[in-house]
């Protein structure tokens, strides 16, 4: 029985690896076409720009930045990068204004020119909200909700109004950084996995770098799943009771 236990078993295992396969297989297509879609779109802004009537949405090699806070950002990482910086009286770090600041300098400093990089940086980053809400649908049962779910968030009028070239802000993290945080939550508690809390908890550990007004958030989502757990192991410990009470009273 022992033996033909094992046969079973590891024919089952065989036969689940297609699956698994052709399951990731996808998920990775719903992901990079609901990512190309999104940046589809905002590149479409580029091309808009691009012609003859809208010769005012440049400025000489690259498009007018269209907030206060993109030119603040942009001169942060310009200041942040040139061989000999203007003597700015306080002007901001590149360290002390998030994963927008650092990571645009460092791409200028590889040659990243920074017209194109408050340009295309919109573009290439914002479509990333996909993720997370491809991977919470497919967590809850369902890869296709989850992909019809990832195309409403990246075309969704607020997001797509604040995440479009030329909004170089750090509105394209904002919305991301925290929606990955609770897939990974949600996944601790389906899977009771401390790997998978761990990843959560670092972050909304490192989100205040991220988007500077997120302690707020960070609050409460970690209240709102340290809440939910309690209730649930009261609920557990109610039905238990229950139980044992039922039993004593039937003997």
């Amino acid at each position: 029985m022992s033996r033909r236990k094992k046969l079973h078993a590891e024919l089952d295992a065989a036969s689940r690896t297609p699956q698994r396969w052709a399951s990731r297989t996808l998920l990775l297509l719903a992901i990079l076409i609901a990512w190309g879609a999104g940046a589809w779109l905002r590149a479409e802004w580029v091309r808009n720009a691009d012609k003859p009537e809208h010769a005012d949405y440049k400025w000489k090699d690259g498009y007018l930045l269209t907030t206060h806070d993109s030119f603040f950002y942009a001169s942060v990482i310009e200041q942040g990068t040139a061989a000999q910086p203007d003597q700015l009286v306080q002007h901001a770090d590149i360290y002390h204004q998030g994963l927008l600041t650092l990571l645009g300098a460092a791409l200028v400093k590889m040659g990243v020119s920074l017209p194109m990089l408050t340009t295309w940086m919109p573009i290439l980053i914002a479509p990333l909200i996909v993720v997370p809400v491809i991977l919470i649908g497919r967590l809850y049962g369902s890869t296709l909700w989850g992909f019809c779910a990832g195309l409403l968030a990246v075309g969704a009028t607020s997001y797509f109004s604040r995440t479009t070239p030329g909004y170089f802000d750090t509105d394209m993290f904002a919305v991301t950084w925290p929606a990955m945080a609770l897939y990974f939550l949600l996944r601790a508690h389906r899977e009771e996995s401390r790997a998978w809390l761990l990843a959560g908890a670092l972050m909304l550990m490192f989100y205040p770098f991220v988007y500077g007004s997120g302690a707020s958030v960070v609050i409460a989502m970690s209240l709102c799943f340290i809440g939910y757990r309690l209730l649930l192991l009261v609920l557990e410990q109610l039905h238990q009771r229950n139980k044992t009470a039922v039993g004593a009273g039937g003997r």
